[in-house]
């Protein structure tokens, strides 16, 4: 008579590390830059911080496509790009409640995520090229349909954010906060990689800084203030 094989041992359910610093950054970056370029897209006066918010938002992106390259575990393409059958099955099992749990993103999340970055991709592409110009044409065509494209799949994401929530019992937005899920210990990344976080936060800042001393440069040589300006004269007294 053999012996039974050993059965592996079970490794507990902890809270481990899943979303590295740099991701996290990027996507609170993204939602602010997004919001500020919606509520400014319609106001003159502010056109300046829409661009600048935009090229931010654009230059976001592609620092979100190298880091699925170069990043840690969960946010590289090659961990959540499936093919369109797993996405198909999961849609299928979705009302059930027989889908897979996924440590990162699942098929369908990543499906809208990428649909996500290349709606905003194409709209700080199309906006940059129409800045300047009159506001027609097929380029501003393209930039309106790519940023309410941006728009509709991040309400749906959000929806779908919250239906996870509800089947999974773990809040999902609580964790792109503090980057860390409920899961075995071996599905944890190894660093958050702070530095490489406070790098993207150290050119954010450089950038806006760059666009506000040339703001001011262009209202000094002008006599016209923008609204931000406008504030800051405000509180050191109105000019004699």
């Amino acid at each position: 008579m053999t012996n039974p094989t050993p059965k592996t041992p079970l490794l507990p359910f902890v809270r481990v590390l899943v979303w590295d610093a740099p991701l996290r950054v990027c996507h609170a970056l993204m939602v602010a830059c997004f919001t500020g370029t919606y509520l400014t897209g319609e106001q003159e006066e502010w056109r300046k911080v829409h661009a600048t918010l935009g090229c931010t938002l654009s230059g976001l992106v592609v620092f979100r496509i190298v880091w699925g390259f170069m990043g840690t575990r969960y946010a590289r393409f090659t961990n959540f790009l499936k093919a369109p059958g797993a996405i198909a099955r999961q849609l299928r099992q979705l009302p059930h409640g027989w889908a897979k749990r996924h440590i990162g993103h699942s098929p369908v999340g990543a499906l809208f995520y990428v649909v996500l970055l290349v709606s905003m991709l194409v709209a700080g592409a199309s906006g940059w090229a129409t800045s300047g110009t009159a506001a027609d044409g097929w380029l501003n065509a393209l930039y309106e349909v790519a940023a309410n494209v941006t728009l509709a799949v991040g309400g749906l994401y959000i929806v779908g954010v919250a239906l996870s929530n509800w089947r999974a019992g773990d809040n999902l937005v609580l964790s792109t906060i503090h980057g860390t899920k409920v899961g075995s210990p071996d599905d944890a990344i190894q660093s958050a990689r702070h530095g490489v976080a406070l790098l993207l936060v150290a050119a954010v800042v450089a950038f806006w800084g760059y666009q506000w001393e040339s703001a001011s440069a262009a209202s000094s040589s002008t006599g016209h203030l923008t609204p931000a300006s406008e504030a800051v004269s405000g509180q050191h007294g109105s000019p004699s």
